[in-house]
């Protein structure tokens, strides 16, 4: 009886397996700069513009970047970043059921040029001869008010070493 029961097991496993298609599709690509070397570490962002959803994955040391399960549909817009280089955006991207598409990019180098900083100093007075700068201590009576537990000296007794 076991035999015939796995044997319409076996028949039937492939049907059941349909039901189990594939219901997105991905996106891949490669990022380089302009003189074709990898850009390892850049940052890959997807978004549909129709619903708001968004992903977002590194490029490996080859350049590449893969994202799978990616919704179908779209309109899909894809923004590449790294440091170093102008961020560059491709939009208008509508991805069909299964499809593996491709967009690479080619980054361009980019400076960035920061607004200078200005620092001064001057040299602080010597502690303790009354300069401007003071600690302030607390009142002794204050301090003395703190609760806090003040152990018996027998209670510590024998939690110190001894001498021989």
């Amino acid at each position: 009886m076991r035999g015939p029961l796995q044997l319409l097991a076996l028949a039937l496993l492939p049907r059941l397996l349909t039901a189990q298609g594939i219901t997105t599709a991905a996106l891949e690509g490669t990022v380089v700069s302009e003189d074709d070397a990898p850009v390892a570490g850049a940052r890959a962002r997807v978004a549909n513009t129709l619903n708001g959803r968004r992903w977002e994955v590194a490029t490996r040391s080859t350049g590449s970047y893969l994202l799978e399960d990616v919704d179908v549909g779209g309109s899909y817009g894809i923004e590449v970043r790294a440091l170093g280089f102008a961020p560059e955006a491709r939009t208008g991207f509508v991805l069909m059921l299964g499809e593996r598409s491709v967009a690479d990019f080619t980054l361009r180098p980019a400076a960035v040029e920061l607004a200078p900083v200005a620092v001064a100093a001057t040299a602080d007075p010597p502690r303790g001869h009354g300069g401007p700068v003071q600690r302030a201590r607390p009142h002794q009576p204050a301090v003395g008010a703190i609760p806090c537990h003040r152990p018996e000296p027998a209670d510590t007794a024998p939690a110190s070493p001894r001498r021989l």
